[in-house]
């Protein structure tokens, strides 16, 4: 009798203990031992714009299709973990981008007279990168680790160019041209702001893998921004175009 009465308390008290012992595990919201750590990144990206260009093709039957194209990113983030489960993580990157579209246009400036104009264009730049993201960190097991980051990032572009092959029927007329991709007479500005998100895994405390979606806030177009130099003169001021990325990662943490 006296062991059930020793035994019953015991046994209630640790399968009462085990879903919490196994809460606190899976977000763990203790101090962590250090707080600040150093990891390398280094991945490819896949990117394009979001434009509104068609809205602004007046008298034109129009038709785009853009194109994702791949890039790579390396760089270093620096991890401030407040608490096992949460941490700020500032980095900076290199990357490479490059998008392209088709687009075919036809004008009829009267009705026996039409002009088709097609466009194959192929973009490239190369940007600095800052992001600032919140990270909230869930433990799936002893050594693999769930994260889930959000926040805003600023970029500078370094260079890039444009080129295009505009092709006119029925005379079969081919112009190339070749221009940088930043400045006020070019297609982009430089400066850009956005918000990264996306989710990471941790495996034994040091191996990194990720993927996060980039969304450009700020319209990049300049005042004489056209994706089609041969059709400029159909184009007025108000085009937005946004830059997009997809950027996927690996990496150790030290």
């Amino acid at each position: 009798m006296l062991m059930k009465k020793v035994l019953l308390p015991s046994v209630l008290a640790i399968a009462a203990a085990v879903p919490s012992a196994s809460a606190q595990f899976v977000i763990n919201t203790a101090e962590p031992e250090s707080v600040v750590h150093i990891g390398v990144r280094a991945g490819v990206n896949v990117s394009n714009t979001s434009s509104n260009e068609q809205g602004f093709m007046s008298d034109n039957i129009y038709m785009r299709i853009p194109h994702w194209k791949p890039g790579f990113s390396a760089g270093a983030v620096v991890d401030l973990r407040i608490r096992e489960c949460f941490a700020i993580q500032p980095g900076v990157f290199y990357s490479t981008r490059a998008y392209g579209f088709d687009r075919c246009s036809i004008t009829s400036p009267d009705k026996n007279t039409s002009t088709v104009n097609t466009t194959s264009a192929d973009l490239t730049s190369r940007y600095i990168e800052v992001p600032i993201l919140l990270s909230f960190r869930v433990n799936m097991s002893r050594n693999f680790q769930l994260q889930f980051d959000l926040g805003p990032y600023v970029e500078w572009g370094l260079g890039g160019k444009e080129k295009y092959t505009v092709t006119t029927y029925p005379s079969k007329n081919v112009q190339k041209i070749e221009r940088d991709y930043f400045g006020d007479d070019n297609l982009s500005k430089k400066f850009n702001w956005g918000f990264k998100m996306g989710v990471g895994f941790e495996i034994d405390r040091h191996f990194y893998v990720g993927a996060h979606y980039m969304a450009g806030c700020r319209n990049m177009a300049t005042l004489n921004s056209c994706t089609d130099p041969a059709a400029a003169q159909d184009l007025k001021a108000g085009v937005n175009l946004r830059n997009k990325s997809w950027q996927f990662t690996v990496g150790y943490n030290f």
